[in-house]
């Protein structure tokens, strides 16, 4: 089940996830209803992909509250934090059965990052038409000289977490990863990537990938995963779920129990991705 993903631009990142709960051997049939992006704090998620809900809500709710406990400034310490803990905390649950968890956790730190100044030369050549280029990087005095052109911060911070072992794989920088039965959507984002990166506003970018998403639900035609596409930015000015209105055809947002609804405005059909599911 699931498909959830993080992409890091220059000013932000973006998280993604479906809401379907898919069950072994089918012996209930699939439901959208699960919220799978949590706050970690003003600058920080966490996303999962598992193969027990109820042991990861148990799970996901202790990280929750150690997080609520353990708000730092330092952001990526804050991370190394919250996935050590994440690590003793799995293995005091798992007594019986070890289920296979990833989380993906996203933030944006106060760290430069170091680009190749050809690979930056190359973007911004191929991209020099463009309209809009992010700021930080056209304020940029870039050296051919230098080997390496240091962008300033904030930075996406992307961290993946494997269990039952707890490893770690983290990318700091402009990148994207994507877990669970749809990983096939990493495709679709490599495709519009760098076209993305060149958008103004974060929300934009954000309701790009979210339709992006619901696209590409709907042609994997794939049973375990499906639903309402929940999506978060994370930029300098903290996290901020992408809300809006398409016309006179349906909105989506959060309502105030913490639920993600998608509403099909002609039809009053309601569908929710539930906060309090565990």
């Amino acid at each position: 089940m699931t498909l959830i993903a993080a992409v890091g631009f220059a000013d932000e990142i973006i998280v993604i996830s479906d809401s379907r709960t898919s069950y072994k051997n089918n012996i209930k049939p699939p439901q959208n209803i699960l919220k799978k992006i949590y706050q970690l704090s003003s600058h920080s998620l966490i996303s999962f992909t598992t193969d027990d809900v109820a042991f990861t809500g148990k799970l996901i709710e202790k990280i929750t509250l150690f997080a609520a406990s353990r708000q730092i400034k330092n952001t990526s310490k804050f991370v190394k934090d919250i996935t050590s803990y994440a690590k003793e905390t799995y293995n005091n649950l798992a007594i019986s059965s070890k289920p296979e968890i990833i989380f993906i956790y996203s933030a944006m730190i106060d760290k430069p990052y170091n680009i190749k100044t050809n690979k930056l030369t190359r973007m911004l050549n191929l991209h020099k038409n463009n309209s809009f280029i992010p700021e930080k990087i056209i304020t940029l005095k870039i050296d051919p000289k230098n080997k390496v052109t240091k962008i300033p911060a904030p930075t996406p911070l992307l961290v993946k977490q494997h269990f039952p072992d707890g490893l770690i794989s983290s990318t700091v920088g402009w990148d994207y990863t994507v877990s669970g039965s749809g990983s096939g959507f990493e495709k679709d984002i490599a495709d519009i990537y760098s076209k993305l990166f060149f958008f103004p506003e974060t929300q934009n970018k954000g309701i790009i990938l979210c339709e992006t998403c619901k696209d590409y639900l709907i042609s994997a035609n794939n049973q375990t995963i499906g639903g309402i596409v929940q999506t978060f930015t994370i930029s300098k000015d903290g996290v901020k779920p992408v809300m809006f209105i398409e016309g006179d055809n349906r909105k989506q947002y959060i309502d105030h129990n913490g639920d993600w609804v998608e509403e099909d405005l002609k039809t009053g059909t309601i569908k929710k991705a539930k906060q309090n599911l565990f």
